[in-house]
């Protein structure tokens, strides 16, 4: 079972006392939460990797050539959990689903925060190493989030569109990427964007605004390819921090995160342990 799903299933469990959180879960709910707690009991391999998903795919694009198989999967799970806030708290900002965006812009330096201090000794304690790794899936997952739910594809294209006479695909996957810190500097001091997040979502291949074509080309597969390149940027900008703030073990984190895999099992338990501090 994956740890997504574990995810899923831990937040059912904490909100048990309510019927209605007990019938959504259901008998197949309980039965995957027994079957993932039998095989940690008995040392039976637990698959983490929460296949099947638009960013999965996407981070498989990106750094499935980067880091072991092991370690991806935890990136994937990341990417794939459910939010760190209470039920009744919106997660929308996660998901670049919130009309204030300068939500979802703080959140991906929150991360970016998160990530760097749980590198401090990623080499050497398996638990800072899994958190790390969890933490980059979220950090990729939002910032795939702003290309897939926002209008910056069809702000780019349009643009593209009045200045160029004669487009290819090329130039339509060659789009430039969003400049997060001009986007995040104009929005603190008090200007205004003509970024939007509201009907606009191209995270369905089949949505009205994932279906538009330019040059032959659909938006979907546009905001896909934008995604791609930018969790490839989301990681190269991880790896410069580490390397600049941890001068003595920098290289041997980068390492060990590239390559020192973590039994499914084990980092399961750790991000089960760190979903239950949060409950507490």
């Amino acid at each position: 079972m994956a740890i997504l799903e574990l995810r899923h299933q831990m937040r059912y469990a904490r909100d048990m006392k309510s019927s209605s959180k007990l019938n959504a879960m259901g008998i197949n709910g309980l039965f995957k939460l027994i079957a993932f707690v039998t095989a940690v009991f008995l040392g039976l391999p637990v698959p983490i990797f929460a296949a099947g998903s638009t960013s999965a795919s996407e981070i498989q694009d990106a750094l499935g050539n980067k880091f072991c198989p092991g370690n991806l999967r935890i990136i994937v799970a990341g990417a794939d959990s459910e939010p760190e806030t209470e039920p009744t708290v919106s997660d929308a900002y996660r998901h670049f689903g919130d009309e204030d965006i300068l939500k979802s812009l703080n959140f991906l330096e929150r991360e970016k925060r998160k990530i760097l201090n749980l590198c401090a000794n990623a080499d050497t304690d398996q638990n800072s190493r899994v958190l790390a790794l969890f933490h980059l899936g979220l950090l990729c997952h939002v910032a795939q989030d702003f290309y897939r739910k926002s209008n910056y594809v069809e702000i780019k294209s349009e643009e593209l569109e009045r200045s160029k006479k004669d487009i290819s695909s090329s130039d339509l996957y060659n789009l430039e990427l969003i400049d997060w810190s001009g986007l995040i500097r104009l929005l603190r001091d008090g200007g205004h964007s003509s970024i939007r997040v509201k009907a606009f979502d191209k995270s369905n291949p089949n949505s009205e605004a994932s279906s538009h074509k330019v040059a032959g080309v659909t938006y979907f597969d546009v905001a896909r390819e934008l995604s791609v390149r930018e969790t490839e940027r989301q990681w190269h900008q991880i790896e410069s921090l580490i390397r600049s703030h941890f001068h003595a073990n920098g290289p041997s984190v980068l390492a060990a995160l590239l390559n020192a895999s973590v039994p499914d099992s084990l980092a399961s338990e750790i991000i089960n342990d760190k979903a239950r501090a949060i409950e507490e």
